[in-house]
């Protein structure tokens, strides 16, 4: 007597399901036999059917290219060794290469002789002093903030700074003092100047001795000395500010000069109450009288001879002035306006505290930098 199966359909699986489970040998590869041991064996298939060879219209380009790059022979030795192998081999000297030229960069930049600041820099700093000292949108000839805007201008036009300067502070410590050092040195030319222009200074009784005003020299004659050695160009605005330096030094020829000078150029700004019109009649009326007070008049000597606008080179530095002095006005009232709980915005140390009210001898126009030669 037979026994029946069951005719479910999982009955008819059972087998086919056991032997899904069941473990079974991996085949070995037929292209692949070897003996253990042979190494030799195993460069050999290493390299078969993966290293590409070069064909002749190929190798005649290399090394016409090879040539042209000046290679060494062991070098192009180095290149033809190189394009045969297989490309984990040149992966490989690739990457040991790469290693092995930022072991050579560390050593040189380990070996770098400490910064100094370049000859052809301080010439830019004495010229970028001069311009900083009379630009019509400084608020301030001393301290940091005069510093900072010669600073502003140098990293703008930046043709003698090597990259990233900036980031080594050792190197613009050095770089912001010899800024400091050309404005103390332009500073005391300028005073200097005054001083003849007007007489001369008893240095026991620290007084002013004027010349009769007949043998004083007029705003023209003395503006041609301050522009002298530099880049600057005589113009009605630069005339104006030195018409300024020379009101208050008349009075404040000491030690104390510039501190006075800060406070009347403040003054006049806090008069005026940002009103451009009142600017212009201000520093009209301080020119027209220093024609009149100090002199011969000359009528081929006068201002009105002049040009009305500052040069490029001016131009640019009132530009630069202008703009980040606006830029820490800005992030102060930001910072002012912002939730106690977020962190102010701190401002650059290199830019005047409050926004410029620009002299508006004429409207300013923006127009190209020049730099320095």
């Amino acid at each position: 007597m037979s026994t029946e199966r069951s005719s479910s359909p999982e009955a008819d699986l059972d087998d086919v399901f056991s032997a899904m489970a069941s473990s079974s040998p991996v085949r070995p590869d037929p292209k692949r036999r070897r003996r253990d041991g042979d190494e030799e064996d195993d460069e050999e298939d290493v390299r078969e059917g993966t290293a590409q060879s070069l064909g002749p219209n190929d190798m005649e380009y290399l090394q016409r290219f090879m040539s042209r790059k000046k290679l060494r022979t062991e070098q192009v030795t180095d290149v033809q060794v190189f394009v045969q192998d297989i490309a984990p081999i040149r992966e490989a000297k690739m990457f040991t290469l790469l290693l092995s030229v930022s072991n050579e960069v560390n050593t040189i930049v380990v070996n770098t002789p400490p910064y100094t600041v370049s000859a052809d820099l301080e010439k830019n700093l004495s010229a970028y002093s001069a311009g900083v000292l009379l630009s019509k949108g400084i608020a301030s000839y001393k301290g940091k903030y005069a510093t900072g805007h010669v600073l502003d201008v140098t990293f703008k036009l930046g043709f003698e700074l090597p990259p990233r300067i900036q980031f080594n502070h050792s190197a613009m410590l050095k770089i912001t003092a010899a800024a400091g050092d050309a404005l103390t040195q332009k500073r005391s030319k300028f005073k200097k100047l005054l001083g003849v222009s007007l007489g001369t200074r008893d240095t026991k009784k620290k007084t002013l001795i004027l010349l009769p005003k007949e043998q004083q020299q007029d705003i023209i004659t003395l503006a041609r000395a301050f522009v002298e050695g530099s880049n600057c160009v005589i113009s009605v605005p630069l005339c104006c500010r030195i018409a300024l330096m020379r009101m208050v030094y008349r009075k404040h020829s000491g030690p104390d000069f510039w501190d006075k000078l800060d406070a009347r150029l403040a003054s006049i700004r806090a008069q005026a109450k940002g009103s451009a019109p009142l600017l212009v009649k201000a520093f009209k009326f301080i020119l027209e009288k220093d024609q009149a007070n100090h002199g011969t008049p000359d009528p081929e000597n006068t201002t009105d001879n002049l040009a009305a606008e500052v040069d490029a080179f001016q131009q640019g530095i009132d530009d630069i002035i202008t703009a980040s002095s606006m830029n820490v006005a800005s992030s102060t009232a930001a910072a002012a306006a912002a939730p106690a709980v977020i962190a102010p915005v701190v401002p650059s140390v290199v830019s005047d505290p409050v926004a410029p009210i620009i002299d508006p001898i004429v409207p300013p126009i923006v127009t190209p930098i020049i730099a320095p030669v």
